[in-house]
């Protein structure tokens, strides 16, 4: 289903909320419109701004579900998003990992968008950098296409590719019906990607540091298995201490 309607409805809106995006453009706001170039280009940012919630709707579930789909959370976090080269502050989105769909929520908060994902640039929740495809490294095309995100980002980086498969559990007259976590991750280091699965693989990566990181990890009771990402991040960012 397309929200051309709401499209339309939603212009007026746009026009007067969108300095956001006319400003990430580099195109002050004037307080008052005095010629046609002026408002042209105010006009042009805020059909833009249309563009971002045209999409599709997000799909559904007409199924009891015991968990979320959602990247770490099903409620609507605030961030920033790039869509075609124009960067949009302050949208509230979320990452259905089900579906595979990027999800924004309309300024009025009545609709759940799907973000096309060829149009999509990133988009960026707190610490989160969350791109579709591939990541742009070196050896990142031998990587499955889909969505990442990247968690750590300074000498080394750390990308996660998540799914969300759903699973029904039939017991007698009732169904559970439940998502299941499929995660790869991968570090980005001396320009070469390497595949995290395990708390061995991680900590072979930095060998010469080995005995220092089973001590961090015991300190601070990082345990690859119960919390991998919390374990992957610490002990990269641990190695880039050492390194200094």
């Amino acid at each position: 289903m397309r929200l051309s309607v709401f499209a339309c409805c939603f212009y007026c809106m746009a026009y007067i909320a969108c300095a956001g995006c006319i400003s990430a453009q580099g195109t002050d706001v004037p307080e008052h419109i005095v010629s046609g170039e002026q408002a042209d280009s105010y006009l042009k940012a805020a059909a833009h701004a249309v563009s971002l919630y045209t999409g599709k709707m997000e799909p559904g579930y007409t199924i009891r579900l015991l968990n979320h789909p959602y990247l770490d959370t099903d409620d609507y976090r605030t961030g920033l998003l790039s869509f075609e080269g124009i960067l949009y502050p302050d949208v509230p989105m979320r990452l259905n990992l089900h579906q595979e769909e990027l999800v924004v929520l309309s300024p009025d908060r009545r609709f759940s968008v799907v973000v096309p994902r060829d149009r999509l640039d990133y988009a960026q929740i707190d610490s989160l950098f969350i791109v579709y495809g591939k990541p742009d490294i070196k050896g990142g095309d031998r990587l499955p296409e889909g969505y990442y995100v990247r968690m750590h980002h300074q000498k080394y980086q750390v990308w996660k590719h998540e799914l969300k498969l759903l699973n029904s559990d039939v017991k007698g007259l009732s169904v559970a019906n439940s998502f299941e976590r499929r995660v790869r991750y991968y570090v980005y280091k001396d320009e070469v990607i390497y595949p995290v699965n395990s708390e061995k693989s991680l900590l072979d990566l930095f060998l010469l540091k080995k005995k220092d990181l089973k001590r961090l990890m015991k300190q601070q009771g990082l345990n690859f298995k119960k919390n991998p990402d919390r374990a992957i991040v610490c002990v990269t960012d641990y190695c880039e201490t050492l390194d200094r």
